[in-house]
């Protein structure tokens, strides 16, 4: 039934301002539509991120990833606007510069203003 049917990412959010200005200036992404109860921006090929505002925000999970394609030059990007990214590893994990490499993929996750942790992928 919803094997066809497109999904946009739904992220809580508790300070509309300050989500804004994180999505809008450190992201860059293009605001679609804002109301009362939420807000959705235009992202790559045709796909949507939607914030719910919602008085408890921050998750513990990633939430939303970013397929890109030079992972390093979008870490880098990040980096330079005030982005702190999340140092983590394992037994079969390798992390070089906030990036992990899993095999052919490398990955790098970050917390958003209000918490939720998003993740850049490079496949």
């Amino acid at each position: 039934m919803l094997d066809k049917a497109p999904v946009a990412p739904v992220l809580p959010v508790a300070d509309t301002y300050r989500a804004r200005k994180f999505y809008e200036q450190i992201l860059n992404l293009r605001l679609s539509q804002a109301t009362p109860s939420g807000i959705v921006y235009h992202c790559g090929e045709g796909t949507k991120l939607a914030l719910d505002i919602q008085p408890e925000a921050g998750a513990e999970a990633v939430t939303a990833s970013f397929i890109v394609v030079d992972i390093e030059a979008a870490v880098k990007k990040l980096k330079e606007k005030g982005v702190g990214f999340i140092e983590y590893g394992g037994r079969d994990i390798t992390m070089v510069n906030s990036i992990t490499r899993m095999g052919p993929v490398k990955a790098a996750r970050f917390r958003d203003s209000e918490g939720n942790i998003l993740e850049l992928v490079e496949r």
